[in-house]
């Protein structure tokens, strides 16, 4: 734990990044994967300024990413006998049909959250060459990338209608489920149908303000189904990347599902086996809360980086619990205006699958089970947790910080 963690936007549809909980994971973490898109950048620079920005990547704080590429679900001809949805992904180009400008959506959106054209383009032309690019349809050894693989989990009915009753459950947590409720999808070469006797009138009704914030906003069958395809993305790209994930608690939920899914489709049936475990640390301190409401800026915690550093190497050798989290909690934070912040809970959910996995290889299982008929998805993800990535999660208390 707390060796590395991808940061991505919480929400679809938020531009707006919570800078504060970004602090909270540079304070905690050794390696930062901030991977961006468009309007996350251009956010992040309004926020914190580009000399703080270029000094991060400089001193390794953070690991940039750039994904200019949009991911989502499309609805077409919706309520018609044509209607149809698909995953997909899309991208901004200069005229029609060119290539696309990375370095120039980079650069426009660095100016877009600055507003200094010159110093803009000096900042960037900088730290560009230290920017990762992400393209969704590349970072997976699967043609057509994450949404592939999203469309893929589409086929299997009992993991499609667990997703959306968890994501139900958050998205409007008062809604009744009827007996005998169906959520059901048929895929085909132009994308997938869904079919479903749930009542999105009354979904609609008692959505919840914690997701949907815009008062116009409405929970839509592409809005349920695009969480699987956003699981995917944070945990794809967390194994690309060998790092933990910072997600809210519905692609958290999805998650762990998933991964128990793979390992269910592999000859190692874990069983009633809870594959995750949940860490909350009770006395953690508001440091996301402190740099949200402007009681302390961005810019002092970046003489409190290197601390972390210091108890990565103990860390690294010891089996994650409680204990161990809040002590390296108390360690990075005492003897500094960490100390003195009140104190919140935070969520964790751990890993232990790899355990059954490593056990399986030690008795020659491990080979079989890749061999069983999986697609290359799932072995990807069974191939980097038996290379020692685990699918840590570091849960945003997205319901409680927004509520206060």
């Amino acid at each position: 734990m707390f060796n590395s963690i991808i940061v991505r936007k919480s929400l679809p549809g938020v531009s707006n990044v919570d800078i504060g909980l970004m602090a909270e994971c540079l304070i905690f973490y050794e390696k930062v994967y901030v991977i961006a898109d468009m309007s996350m950048l251009r956010s992040i620079v309004e926020q914190i300024g580009l000399d703080i920005l270029e000094e991060l990547i400089n001193q390794k704080h953070i690991i940039l990413a750039f994904s200019p590429y949009l991911t989502g679900t499309h609805a077409r001809s919706e309520f018609t006998p044509q209607e149809v949805f698909d995953y997909c992904s899309f991208i901004k180009v200069p005229g029609k049909n060119n290539e696309p400008d990375f370095e120039g959506l980079f650069l426009e959106m660095l100016e877009k959250g600055s507003g200094k054209r010159g110093k803009s383009r000096r900042v960037g032309n900088r730290i560009f060459g230290k920017t990762q690019l992400i393209e969704p349809d590349k970072i997976v050894p699967v043609e057509k990338g994450i949404p592939e693989i999203a469309r893929r989990d589409l086929d299997n009915n009992e993991l499609t209608k667990a997703a959306i009753y968890t994501a139900i459950s958050h998205f409007a947590p008062n809604f009744k489920f009827p007996p005998t409720w169906e959520f059901k999808i048929i895929r085909h070469q132009n994308g997938f149908n869904i079919f479903t006797n749930l009542d999105l009138n009354k979904l609609n009704e008692l959505r919840s303000k914690v997701y949907f914030t815009d008062p116009k906003s409405t929970l839509t069958r592409s809005y349920l189904v695009d969480v699987i395809l956003k699981a995917n993305e944070d945990l794809f790209l967390s194994a690309y990347f060998g790092a933990e994930i910072l997600t809210n608690p519905v692609n958290s939920s999805i998650i762990n599902l998933k991964c128990k899914s793979v390992i269910d489709n592999t000859k190692l049936n874990a069983g009633q086996i809870d594959l995750f475990q949940e860490i909350v640390l009770s006395d953690a301190k508001k440091i996301r809360e402190a740099i949200n409401n402007k009681t302390r800026t961005f810019e002092e915690i970046l003489p409190l980086l290197e601390r972390g550093k210091q108890f990565k190497e103990w860390l690294k050798q010891k089996d994650p619990n409680v204990n161990l989290v809040r002590e390296y909690y108390q360690a990075v934070t005492k003897s500094s205006w960490l100390d003195k912040l009140p104190g919140k809970g935070v969520r964790f959910s751990v890993f232990t699958g790899a355990g059954l996995l490593l056990d399986s290889l030690l008795t020659g299982g491990i080979s079989t089970a890749i061999g069983v008929a999986l697609g290359f998805g799932d072995t990807f993800l069974l191939d980097k947790i038996l290379k020692g990535w685990k699918p840590n999660q570091y849960i945003d208390q997205l319901q409680k910080f927004i509520e206060k």
